[in-house]
């Protein structure tokens, strides 16, 4: 994928890049400069290219990503702000985090985080997936990675949203990070399209979530074989055996209870994630760090949530999660056409959820989703 250059406008003169910071197998993020804002507030492009008519990422997972990120207004849950096709790429832009993920953090503490700190992030990432979980949506890929950190605020973000799923339609197995994997997500290799029995989703998190806090606490993983660290094989076969390595000494009992109660080897035998969020030693030690750089507020229980439509109880927080396959599908045939040559400019088009040639949106992202998948109930 060619590099976009620092200065390039998209999206009919509103977005103005300034950088690249990440480069995958499927999609480039930059840092960009949003025109419209009166500050030039700094945003996230994440952009997709069609090659040879075919998307980078399958249509489907872009898809989820939009809809479920549309869904989800949390202050721990990083926001989409835009979507829009530029030539043949499709750009997703959202909120751009302005610090570490959870995984850089820990190997700035040496490899370990002491346990009032580690608290004080998992409490906040427990509040963001409690509402994920409440709208009836699993992440399914909960890792230090896609934990961001804003560096002033200490608010802690979970982003990447290209697994998750409706809780009411998981069943989907191997799917995830090696590392992370329960064992009942074991049943079959690592597969996007290989389904299975339906499975708990809420406790798949769970147990992904036990392994990060692991992590944090002690540097390693939890089934991680010390005779073979880099062998996947070897993990998984602990993961299955529910051979889990044994706390170092520096892990006070409480939080190593903790862990045991999210890595339990049954599904039903873990403890939920209401029950973590209401645990006395996780509420007091993240407190703790909470008051120490004076940000109390986020080592309370407010949920920080603001709920956008439906959801909950096995159903779709909106209705574009219900009926938007067909639709979102013009995206692809607007970014893999042939129509343009290569490589052209679409000066003068208007974008996927962006603005008539020549006039800036004022429709917020809301209106434009409402629009481009044809109605629906999604409020800002």
């Amino acid at each position: 994928m060619a590099a976009m250059v620092p200065g390039r406008v998209l999206n009919e003169g509103r977005y103005k890049v300034t950088r690249e910071l990440n480069r995958g197998a499927t999609a480039v993020v930059y840092e960009a400069q949003d025109l419209q804002d009166p500050g030039g507030s700094p945003v996230a492009l994440k952009v997709l290219n069609a090659t040879g008519g075919q998307m980078s990422v399958p249509l489907k997972i872009v898809k989820r990503e939009v809809q479920y990120a549309c869904n989800m207004r949390h202050n721990n849950i990083v926001r989409l702000l835009d979507v829009f096709a530029e030539g043949k790429q499709l750009i997703l832009v959202w909120e751009l985090i302005s610090g570490p993920d959870l995984l850089d953090l820990l190997n700035e503490h040496g490899g370990r985080m002491p346990e009032d700190l580690m608290a004080f992030y998992f409490y906040q990432l427990v509040k963001g997936v409690v509402f994920m979980h409440d709208n009836g949506f699993c992440h399914r890929d909960l890792k230090p990675e896609n934990c961001m950190v804003e560096k002033e605020t200490q608010l802690l973000k979970i982003i990447d949203f290209g697994l998750s799923k409706h809780i009411d339609s998981v069943n989907t197995l191997g799917v995830g990070t090696p590392d992370y994997m329960c064992p009942e997500m074991l049943g079959i290799g690592p597969s996007m399209t290989g389904a299975g029995p339906k499975y708990d989703a809420k406790a798949v998190d769970v147990w992904a979530m036990g392994v990060l806090m692991y992590l944090l606490v002690t540097g390693v993983y939890p089934f991680e074989d010390p005779a073979h660290p880099n062998s996947v094989s070897h993990t998984l076969q602990n993961v299955r055996a529910g051979r889990m390595r044994p706390f170092p000494d520096h892990v006070t009992q409480e939080c190593g209870e903790i862990i045991k109660h999210m890595l339990q080897r049954e599904p039903h035998r873990r403890i939920n994630l209401k029950q973590i969020m209401q645990h006395p030693w996780l509420k007091t030690h993240a407190m703790i760090h909470a008051k120490k750089i004076g940000r109390p507020e986020l080592g309370s229980d407010d949920s920080g949530a603001v709920r956008i439509g439906g959801g909950g109880g096995g159903s779709p927080a909106s209705e574009e999660a219900v009926g938007a396959d067909a639709k979102f599908e013009k995206i692809a045939k607007r970014v893999t056409s042939d129509v343009r040559d290569e490589g052209s400019s679409p000066r003068g088009q208007p974008g996927c959820f962006g603005s008539v040639a020549g006039r800036k949106s004022t429709m917020s992202l809301t209106s434009r989703l409402r629009r481009f998948f044809g109605g629906g109930s999604l409020a800002n």
